[in-house]
């Protein structure tokens, strides 16, 4: 987008610093992110390197950012800095610096929470009080939904709703249509996200093992692609127990095409049950899209969000009560409710909606 300023025309892009995860296939943030740098081609980018468990890895990565951030927010022509928003406390660390950076270089800050919300961040007394207070002051803070608005900045000025976008899942030919796969005497469930210990990845496999006590292994097949985080013990004792699963395909760093061709063969989509308010908002976008119906732990407006679309609701933290849903719909045909749910999904949540929404946020801000 351009505009003009004075006898002058200048581009977005030119005033614009963005902050945000490196890319990855599985992870709706860097997804999104991606998205925005996109958007805004030949714009300002620095990198948040992935999660590491080691502390000198950490604090590497942390000095790499910040020596990164400092070169390019100094800029005299950045007038704007874009933060894709991390909920975690080392995360909040870490968007803290950029803002006081940025408000220190007297710029403009938007930040962007691509998943969830902040509530568990807002919760904290000290640095809860702290969120509370960068998040109202910044020029703009851009949510998916109202449901994941904090209630302590229901009523701010600066608050902006957004829908995330699904990515490339449009072009499905006839023969990749949501409705075939209904036909088939087997169900692919396919789990999707980054491989850590913390996110429930140990429940996924759980549900696994429940139907296999059930006698009805058979009947799926689990997919479970994503990414290991440098977590080489871990790693060993998921592959290990996978390795004994005999219905199950592990799928380790896939390619985001790989990633679209799982999900348009899939029939359901599952999520891990420990962490229920870590279901990505995109995920489920992109399954609706690709004719899959996503069983989903109604938790901080997940639900809400999609309550005009069809989906299976699951109790959290419940393996069993998970493969009992999965098997007691194991021959229903879904294949009509997945075609109203993919063309009200094409309909709200196009990525042409989500560039004019961002880019007239990203433009207000600009100095007059």
């Amino acid at each position: 987008m351009k505009l003009r300023r004075g006898n002058r025309r200048f581009s977005v892009a030119d005033k614009l610093l963005l902050v945000g995860p490196s890319h990855s296939p599985v992870t709706g943030q860097s997804a999104m992110f991606q998205e925005a740098v996109n958007i805004f081609p030949g714009s300002k980018v620095v990198r948040i390197k992935g999660t590491t468990s080691k502390a000198i890895d950490k604090l590497f990565f942390a000095g790499e950012l910040l020596c990164a951030y400092l070169r390019k927010v100094i800029k005299q022509e950045v007038e704007i800095v874009y933060v894709t928003v991390s909920r975690s406390l080392s995360g909040f660390l870490r968007d803290f610096i950029i803002y006081f950076i940025a408000r220190a270089c007297r710029k403009k800050v938007v930040f962007h929470c691509h998943g969830g919300d902040l509530g568990r961040l807002f919760k904290r007394k000290i640095v809860g009080r702290i969120a509370r207070h960068i998040y109202k002051r910044a020029d703009a803070v851009i949510f998916l939904n109202r449901f994941s608005i904090p209630s302590e900045m229901t009523n701010s000025s600066n608050v902006t709703i957004i829908d995330n976008c699904y990515q490339g899942l449009d072009g499905m030919t006839a023969d990749q249509g949501p409705a075939s796969k209904w036909t088939r005497v087997y169900r692919q469930v396919t789990y999707i996200g980054n491989f850590i210990r913390e996110k429930g990845l140990d429940d996924v496999l759980d549900v696994i093992e429940k139907i296999s006590e059930r006698g009805r292994s058979p009947d799926f097949l689990f997919v479970v692609a994503g990414k290991f985080l440098n977590d080489p013990e871990f790693e060993a004792e998921v592959r290990l127990r996978a390795a004994k699963i005999k219905n199950l395909r592990l799928i380790a760093n896939p390619e985001r095409s790989q990633l679209e061709l799982e999900l348009r063969d899939s029939n359901f989509l599952l999520f891990p049950s420990r962490y229920p308010s870590e279901c990505q908002p995109l995920v489920v976008i992109e399954a609706f899209v690709a004719g899959v119906i996503p069983l989903i732990t109604n938790v901080n407006g997940i639900g809400e969000q999609f309550s005009d679309f069809s989906f299976l609701e699951i109790r959290p933290r419940d393996s069993a009560a998970v493969a009992e849903i999965l098997v007691t719909n194991l021959n229903y045909d879904f294949s009509e409710m997945t075609v109203k749910n993919r063309n009200a999904a094409i309909a709200r949540f196009s990525p042409e909606k989500f560039r004019e929404s961002l880019v007239e946020v990203i433009s207000s801000h600009l100095r007059k």
